[in-house]
């Protein structure tokens, strides 16, 4: 993530854990740092998170791969799903 990078609020239907690698990371109540852990259940949104200024790199671990691409942001109809990997396709 770059410098003051922001990830907004979304979910993921499957546990995710994000490891702090390089930087540090607002996540609302608290700022990680190299080494932290954040762990996420399924449904639950988060963020926004953001990237304190001098950038961030994370790890993310999904308990299975339709974790890894499938999100739900909330929109004034109710929750929506979006598919990160059909972005940019045809």
């Amino acid at each position: 993530m770059g410098p003051n990078w922001t990830l907004p609020s979304h979910a993921h239907d499957r546990h995710r854990f994000k490891i702090v690698v390089q930087g540090t990371l607002d996540v609302g109540d608290r700022v990680l740092k190299s080494g932290d852990v954040l762990k996420t259940e399924p449904g639950i949104a988060y963020g926004p998170h953001i990237a304190v200024p001098e950038g961030c790199t994370t790890f993310e671990i999904f308990s299975n791969h339709r974790g890894s691409h499938v999100t739900f942001v909330d929109t004034p109809e109710g929750r929506a799903e979006c598919d990160v990997s059909a972005r940019g396709k045809a």
